[in-house]
């Protein structure tokens, strides 16, 4: 390669790389995130396949706090809920009930869950860090262990299917992504809550299993959601069906979740769907229950792959910016940003989850950079033109022209009125 060309020119390779080895340490991953989360997630309305009766305030100003609650509350719902032939056709408890407290409430709610067998339980894991042996027999520190699970008590286990409710952040202390499977300590591989009863509801009704989504090496799946904050909430209260003001009938073949639906109870999240307002955890098992009933499923590439796209087109912009007039640098630079933009929505409209941040962000600085550059030059040539100029004409001469604009070299001179002091 020519060496003028590879002294013009690898600056801004090695600038494309600089930026590469950035985005792929992290830097920009909080922004990136925020401007995606803005950019896909979207509401895109619920379908009433789905209903939340809620332990909400008014439930607990009527019944005391739920940890004092008798599980013949429960029981009663449960019992209310599948009395007769019409009947929802799942049940999700999105609650703890592991160990026996004892009382004729353990009895009663198992009795009930397991007359309609459509009743989901949770579970959920305590994580830790552990030292594992390695197929090598090298060590290392595994930070995802479980280390301590809670199932239903055995009477109420015995007669329901279970799924675990573990939510996870992001680094970025957002809610979006949701674990799909559990693996437990004893080899078992327990399913999330979302998932048990996606399963038992698709059973239920007879239909066929959309698929399980792409997932992580860690095992998470990226939660596409399909409301924000209320979106799923009819804003029914438990206690509204222990005083019977709803008919049964109001949820046959339905989805029913119960669960936490008040601030005091501490279960609420930030997510991607919504960062100024926090979703309750029984909203998000609806957003994740429908994302998987309708097999709504996002991938996410490997960074690696974006990041040499990253890289090859930041040096060419860098090559373009570097010969072209700063007019054609900023329409490639306007058209190409836009552009990625367009076609990042679009792939995420097609199960393709993109950084929408780094080659904008890219493209940005680096036409910045070439029109600091051509500034630059313009200003050393200017200087370099006057201080020739001056060598062959007065410097006020000079000055004048230069305060003037060339709008003042006329050909034929110009005509003027001169006191000339002959000493």
């Amino acid at each position: 390669m020519d060496k003028k060309l590879t002294k013009a020119y690898l600056p801004w390779g090695l600038c494309a790389g600089i930026f590469t080895i950035a985005a792929a340490s992290g830097l920009f991953y909080e922004m990136d995130n925020r401007l995606s989360d803005a950019l896909y997630q979207e509401r895109r309305g619920t379908d009433g396949r789905i209903a939340i009766v809620g332990i909400d305030q008014r439930s607990l100003e009527a019944l005391g706090p739920f940890g004092t609650w008798d599980r013949r509350i429960l029981a009663q719902t449960v019992s209310y809920l599948n009395q007769g032939d019409i009947r929802p056709a799942v049940i999700g408890l999105d609650v703890l009930l592991a160990g026996e407290t004892g009382t004729e409430g353990d009895l009663l709610l198992a009795e009930a869950a397991g007359t309609g067998e459509n009743v989901v339980t949770a579970a959920a894991g305590t994580f830790g860090s552990s030292l594992v042996t390695a197929a090598d027999g090298t060590f290392y520190l595994d930070d995802f262990t479980v280390k301590s699970f809670d199932e239903p008590y055995k009477a109420l286990r015995d007669v329901t299917a279970q799924g675990h409710i573990n939510a996870m952040y992001d680094k970025d202390g957002i809610l979006r992504h949701q674990l799909l499977e559990l693996g437990l300590p004893d080899g078992r591989v327990f399913p999330s809550f979302a998932l048990t009863i996606a399963r038992k509801y698709i059973q239920q009704e007879g239909g066929r299993e959309a698929g399980l989504p792409p997932v992580d090496s860690r095992g998470f799946w990226y939660l596409n959601y399909s409301g924000l904050p209320e979106d799923y909430s009819e804003f029914i209260s438990i206690v509204d069906l222990l005083e019977e003001n709803i008919p049964p009938e109001y949820f046959a073949d339905r989805i029913v979740l119960i669960g936490p639906y008040a601030a005091g109870l501490g279960d609420q999240y930030i997510t991607s769907a919504d960062r100024g307002d926090p979703m309750y955890g029984v909203e998000i098992q609806a957003n994740a229950i429908h994302a998987l009933l309708e097999g709504d499923y996002k991938e996410e590439p490997g960074a690696g792959i974006q990041l040499a796209v990253l890289f090859l087109v930041l040096a060419a912009a860098g090559a373009w910016f570097k010969s072209s007039r700063l007019a054609g640098g900023g329409a490639v630079w306007l058209a190409g940003s836009f552009a990625y933009v367009i076609i990042a929505k679009a792939a995420y409209e097609k199960g393709m989850v993109l950084r929408i941040l780094w080659i904008p962000l890219g493209l940005t600085l680096f036409f910045g950079a070439s029109v600091m550059i051509h500034y630059g030059k313009a200003v050393l040539e200017k200087q370099r033109v006057t201080a020739t100029f001056k060598r062959y004409a007065a410097p006020e001469i000079v000055d004048e022209i230069l305060r003037q604009g060339t709008q003042s070299l006329e050909l034929g001179g110009k005509l003027t009125q001169l006191a000339v002091l002959f000493v």
